[in-house]
């Protein structure tokens, strides 16, 4: 049966007036397929153009509708092709000849808008004729017949060819644009990378049934006859790509206002639990219970507990950020909220506040985009029902598509989202660090239960202040002080780290008794797991020196329990020759509001260099690798001169070196310096 293509819906046939269009070049190959296919499909034989058009003769208000159909195409055939890359680019060889295709489309198209004008005007409202084809020899000559066809397929054996070479060329704007969706779709983590699959499968799929095709028209001795079923199949396939790449586009727009600097960075710079950390949380049934305190599991509130919060606390550098990040990973926690979500959808997203970030990473802002943007992001259907003004003005490209969201707007974003059911769906969300998001912490607990619902669910992470205690702690069953359960993780941590050394086995040869100092470290951290890694780096440089278990344990036990003891301490083993630059470093790190460049740290040397009386070192013209080589002998630098409390953070295999930050180990760290009278005293020490 003869099919027309699938856009010729007026619905589907975007005007360019009313939808600003993200994909120009393929949507012109698009239409060039959809005006080739229709018309082909008009002049076919009549029976086959009768069964296309549902069985009846075409009626005068069909030929309205074909006279309109036409009028639409006609002006997607208008497209204009220009180069993004730079104004003196010259279009491409490809992108030539799709214009060229467009233009040719674009005369047999006005040929039948013209045909169609001018049978509307011979017949009248009760005219019947048995095709389309039939009532057009009514008004034109047979001579005239005859040429339009053979422009049709003369148009047809040109799409062909241009068909294969634009989707084949990568400096073509079809190729070029689709490349850019996949680059975008990269940068701001969409979860489209499927959709971009197919639509590139698709492509090739037409290339090679147009290559064919075109072969088949131009070898001598190969029969291939018309067949408008062939470009009716190509003109839907083109139409699917064009809808499903435009899509991916407008998501990508809206994304981009919710997205902001810097939106994961804290969530990727947390430190990955250890192997056999946490497993506590999600427990077995042959687990015995063997611990002072019951062992909480988190297992029936992610199942259950319609609308409740979960409250994670604990000691400052016990772990929570990392438990959290460990939970929004791990496998059972998304297995657990499947059984709570049920047939509805299920979707998660995060937020990690970051007190030493900018200012979207710590604000109550911040945090309502950085949800939405993970809800939309995984969940894009949503978008146009719960935020259909907005998205309308993406897709329009009126004023307010890309504004700045305001509290109020997002706000009833949330309230429509706890309101839809267009899409049955269940939210989950991981808040970390509500202690270091700026304003007041009542505000904050505020504005968290007015999330809450019957399709919502929390679970929040923060310090044991009293403000949040008040509010989250009243449920045993819905809060966990880390400190209490983590003493064995922190074991398990301290023995592999000590086992990888190759002075322990020695050691323990020599004294059996040695394996006890595992334990000592784990009962003197106290539940503080930055401690224990603290403790477990002097342990590596006293085994290095080769002391045995007599001097361990005496070193061991001058180590203050608490950390800013512990901090103060660090600072004063410094060499006295390192003073003045460390001082400076640890200056410059902990005035600044959000850690900065490492390229800034790179020069400081130079600084102190300048106030000595040693000689400058020669200036060695900048390159790439030589900013490597730099940015590896600071983070050197920063483990010994600086007792690794402060260090390089960048993205795994991020390439830009202007990306890359120094920050303080821990946030403990980072407040034990603001305003720290003995970094001054270190300065004044070096200088002296």
């Amino acid at each position: 049966m003869l099919r027309l293509p699938v856009m010729l819906n007026s619905e589907r046939i975007s005007s360019p007036r009313t939808i600003l269009d993200p994909l120009p070049a393929l949507r012109l190959c698009g239409n060039t397929l959809q005006t080739l296919g229709f018309g082909s499909a008009l002049l076919s034989l009549p029976r086959e153009l009768d069964q296309a058009v549902d069985g009846r003769p075409v009626e005068y208000t069909k030929l309205n509708h074909i006279y309109d159909t036409l009028q639409q195409l006609s002006g997607g055939l208008t497209i204009r092709l220009t180069p993004e890359r730079s104004t003196d680019e010259s279009i491409s060889y490809g992108d030539v000849e799709l214009q060229s295709l467009a233009h040719c489309c674009l005369g047999i198209c006005e040929e039948l808008i013209i045909a169609g004008n001018q049978l509307r005007s011979h017949s009248s409202s009760s005219s019947i004729f048995g095709s389309f084809h039939e009532a057009l020899r009514g008004v034109w000559d047979e001579k005239q017949v005859e040429a339009l066809e053979e422009g049709l397929l003369v148009c047809r054996r040109e799409a062909m060819r241009v068909l294969t070479i634009v989707l084949r060329d990568g400096q073509s704007s079809i190729l070029q644009e689709v490349q850019r969706l996949k680059n975008q779709n990269r940068q701001i983590e969409m979860s489209q990378t499927r959709w971009l699959a197919d639509i590139l499968e698709t492509l090739r799929d037409v290339q090679h049934q147009a290559a064919e095709e075109y072969i088949g028209d131009v070898l001598p001795g190969v029969t291939n006859p018309f067949n408008p079923n062939q470009l009716s199949s190509m003109a839907c396939r083109m139409a699917h790509v064009v809808q499903k790449a435009s899509k991916v586009a407008f998501v990508q727009r809206f994304l981009r206002t919710l997205h902001f600097r810097s939106i994961k960075d804290h969530h990727a710079g947390i430190a990955r639990a250890h192997e056999k950390s946490f497993m506590w949380v999600f427990p077995r049934n042959i687990d015995v219970e063997i611990h002072h305190f019951p062992r909480p599991t988190i297992l029936p509130w992610l199942q259950g507990e319609n609308g409740s919060i979960y409250w994670v606390s604990g000691k400052p550098a016990s772990g929570k950020s990392t438990f959290m990040k460990y939970l929004l990973a791990h496998p059972q926690t998304l297995k657990s909220l499947r059984s709570w979500a049920g047939s509805e959808k299920l979707v998660i997203a995060s937020h990690f506040f970051w007190s030493a970030g900018n200012s979207m990473q710590k604000s109550k802002i911040g945090l309502l985009q950085s949800l939405l943007y993970g809800i939309f992001t995984h969940s894009p259907d949503l978008i146009p029902i719960v935020c259909p003004r907005r998205w309308e003005a993406t897709m329009s490209g009126e004023h307010g598509g890309d504004s700045p969201w305001r509290m109020e707007e997002l706000l009833e974003t949330f309230k429509s989202l706890c309101s839809q059911n267009a899409i049955p769906t269940k939210f989950c969300f991981f808040i970390d660090g509500l202690d270091e998001c700026t304003g007041e912490h009542s505000e904050m607990i505020e504005l968290l239960n007015s999330l809450v619902h019957s399709n919502i669910k929390m679970c929040l992470s923060s310090r044991q202040w009293k403000v949040f205690e008040d509010a989250y702690g009243a449920s045993a069953d819905q809060k966990l002080y880390l400190e209490w359960h983590n003493r064995d993780d922190i074991h398990d941590y301290v023995q592999s780290e000590l086992e990888q050394h190759p002075a322990w086995e020695l050691l323990l040869e020599l004294n059996p008794q040695t394996h006890e100092i595992v334990g000592e470290i784990a009962d003197r951290a106290q539940g503080v797991f930055l401690w224990a890694v603290l403790a477990v780096r002097s342990f590596g440089e006293w085994l290095t020196t080769g002391d045995t278990l007599f001097f361990l344990q005496k070193k061991f036990r001058m180590i203050p329990v608490d950390l800013e003891l512990l901090f103060k301490s660090m600072l004063e083993s410094v060499d006295p020759i390192y003073t003045s630059y460390v001082s400076h470093i640890f200056n410059v790190a902990s005035s600044a509001p959000e850690p900065l460049p490492v390229l800034l740290y790179v020069s400081l040397e130079r600084e102190i260099q300048d106030e000595s009386k040693v000689p400058p070192q020669k200036d060695v013209p900048p390159t790439y690798r030589g900013l490597l080589l730099q940015v590896e002998q600071l983070r050197r630098q920063l483990k010994s001169m600086c007792k690794g409390l402060l260090e390089v953070h960048c993205r795994r295999n991020e390439e830009d070196l202007l990306r890359y930050r120094v920050d303080f180990l821990h946030r403990t760290a980072r407040e034990f310096f603001r305003g720290n009278e003995i970094v001054q005293a270190m300065h004044v020490t070096g200088r002296g």
